[in-house]
């Protein structure tokens, strides 16, 4: 499931503007572990089970590979537009997005409960995508990629 949705948005990646991509791959990202969060549960517990199961499963290391070969792709479209900076690691990039998302599912009901966020909320889950969108923009865009059109009058 998660790789044919994947395929589905990697495709719209590779011919969207870079911009507009990065937006995408981090929705998508907040998305499906929002609407998986036993896919979160269970990479938590493979990895305090030390790793053991993935090293079996191939197809999950080829899965993981092709995303940084788009990431990596729309980096170096958004390099060439002038507006990503030169430099940015698709797997660091990668890391980041999956730790954002991550965050609000893994820690819902602690991080939750200490400081009063309803992170299942569907206004908290479009708060915390815009701010992850604006972390990510801020991380990989230029000064004169961060920059937004004009307010139209």
């Amino acid at each position: 499931r998660l790789a044919a949705r994947l395929v589905r948005v990697v495709g719209d990646l590779a011919h969207a503007a870079p911009k507009d991509a990065m937006c995408r791959l981090v929705a998508f990202t907040v998305d499906y572990y929002q609407d998986n969060p036993d896919f979160v549960a269970l990479v938590v517990a493979e990895n305090q089970a030390g790793g053991r199961h993935i090293r079996k499963v191939n197809r999950v290391h080829r899965l993981n590979l092709s995303i940084i070969d788009v990431i990596a792709e729309v980096l170096g479209r958004g390099v060439r537009d002038g507006v990503f900076r030169v430099g940015v690691d698709a797997v660091d990039l990668h890391m980041t997005i999956a730790a954002l998302g991550w965050f609000q599912i893994a820690n819902r009901h602690t991080f939750g409960h200490i400081f009063g966020r309803d992170f299942d909320s569907p206004r908290q889950i479009q708060q915390n995508k815009a701010l992850f969108t604006d972390i990510v923009l801020r991380y990989v865009c230029t000064t004169a990629g961060r920059k937004r059109p004009a307010a139209r009058t």
